[in-house]
């Protein structure tokens, strides 16, 4: 008899996660006839029920190359097909994370953790947060039990997820593999963008006052300027005093001006 082909994937999961913890690497598998989540590594991976089944899919293109963190999320899309030959009630994508990398000096590794990411899957028509969690350490598994639905022989499901790399995410991590099963993955280059530059206080500048020359005056003004200042005087000459007591003193030097020629008459009148 045939076995189904999510019977045979457990087998060949199971096989290919032995082999890859035998030489230090951390896989997802799926383990039990209900292809439940893995306790292995750390065993602090959460458990779907029973019921469900987490099952690989294939990601459909196109498919993105980099993530930045901190910055915008980027999205990838997910086809579950179900081709056991019978119904399954309540049928999950398998959605997994797995970064490690050397810290300096080589010694030790610094891997992803949940509180690096975030994923988040598209479920009638909203997007929804999905909790993210250790699975074989140091691989992340995303909790995808809450979105499980039937899907009949034969039938497919297409996803679509979003993940974040958060800002906090250690320098040292610069890819991500992404997976649906072992068999299943793409590599996802993560960008750390450089601080940027603190802006640079420009000192205040005293502008000294350029001294201005005076332009040379015209000839023709200056004889017109000279004019101007001597009119008054000559006014004054030919006008008079201008205040009451030199008018008076000027008259009474006419008065007696005018007297002196009156007498001088009288004489020479007389000697006749």
């Amino acid at each position: 008899m045939r076995a189904p082909v999510i019977s045979r994937f457990v087998r060949n999961a199971a096989v290919t996660a032995a082999a890859a913890l035998t030489i230090g690497v951390g896989l997802p598998v799926l383990s039990g006839g209900t292809a439940v989540w893995a306790a292995c590594g750390d065993g602090t991976a959460a458990t779907a029920p029973q019921a469900v089944t987490l099952a690989p899919g294939a990601f459909l293109p196109p498919l993105p190359k980099s993530v930045t963190a901190g910055g915008a999320a980027v999205e990838l899309g997910l086809l579950q097909a179900n081709d056991t030959g019978k119904p399954h009630q309540a049928l999950a994508p398998w959605f997994a994370l797995f970064a490690s990398e050397p810290l300096p000096g080589g010694r030790r590794l610094v891997n992803l953790q949940p509180e690096d990411v975030r994923v988040e899957v598209q479920f009638h028509g909203a997007w929804k947060r999905l909790p993210v969690r250790h699975s074989c350490d140091p691989t992340l598994v995303a909790d995808t039990s809450s979105i499980a639905e039937p899907v009949p022989a034969g039938g497919t499901h297409r996803y679509r997820f979003r993940l974040t790399v958060l800002a906090k995410t250690p320098e040292q991590i610069n890819k991500i593999d992404v997976s649906t099963g072992p068999r299943t993955a793409f590599r996802l280059a993560v960008k750390h963008p450089k601080p940027a530059a603190a802006p640079t206080t420009a000192k205040p500048t005293t502008a000294k006052p350029t001294p201005t020359k005076a332009a040379p005056v015209p000839a023709a003004a200056t004889t017109a300027l000279a004019a101007t200042a001597a009119a008054p005087a000559t006014e004054l000459a030919e006008t008079g005093p201008s205040t009451p007591t030199a008018f008076l003193l000027a008259s009474g030097a006419a008065a007696l001006a005018l007297g002196g020629g009156v007498l001088f008459a009288a004489r020479k009148l007389s000697r006749r």
